[in-house]
């Protein structure tokens, strides 16, 4: 009898869910999901940043907000301990890319490839520790000749985690 229970309730809760998040599709297709201000700078892509130095966290839900002709349902305010510097991907290590213009480009971040929207993900630059540019070969028979690289950004808090791990000072 419990199971059935906790089995109806988890279908309403997914069905109210559902609806929930439906209704503002019919406001119109050009809604984002969330605009993100981190020290008062509109930030609408992807970004990292570093989580230690947030200083507050402030959330509006379910309100409609327009920032630069684009309207958004929810809004992340976030205050920042430091100065934030936050920069494209593409230009993590952009001096030393340049030898590598003919490559198509692949960014990891902490052993986690970024697979959506590399273009656009912004990184803070005082957030990243150490960068490593792993030139490939291709292996595919049809384009011998296809050259990736692989961009390795490794951030402060793979730092702090390896000397706490191994002691390092």
């Amino acid at each position: 009898m419990r199971k059935l229970f906790f089995l109806g309730l988890l279908i309403v809760v997914s069905f109210s869910n559902y609806i929930h998040s439906q209704s503002y599709a019919t406001i119109n297709d050009s809604t984002f999901n969330t605009a993100y201000f981190v020290n008062d700078r509109l930030i609408t892509s992807l970004f990292l940043i570093d989580s230690d130095s947030i200083k507050e966290l402030r959330v509006v839900t379910d309100t409609l907000i327009v920032a630069n002709n684009k309207t958004f349902r929810n809004c992340i305010f976030v205050s920042y301990s430091s100065a934030l510097d936050i920069i494209p991907l593409k230009n993590v290590k952009k001096e030393i890319q340049k030898d590598y213009c003919n490559f198509s480009h692949i960014y990891m971040i902490n052993n986690e490839f970024v697979q959506k929207s590399a273009p656009d993900f912004l990184i803070d630059k005082n957030y990243v520790w150490r960068t490593e540019l792993l030139p490939l070969a291709s292996s595919n028979k049809k384009h011998p000749s296809d050259k990736i690289l692989i961009i390795r950004i490794f951030t402060k808090s793979v730092k702090k985690e390896m000397e706490n791990r191994f002691h390092i000072r």
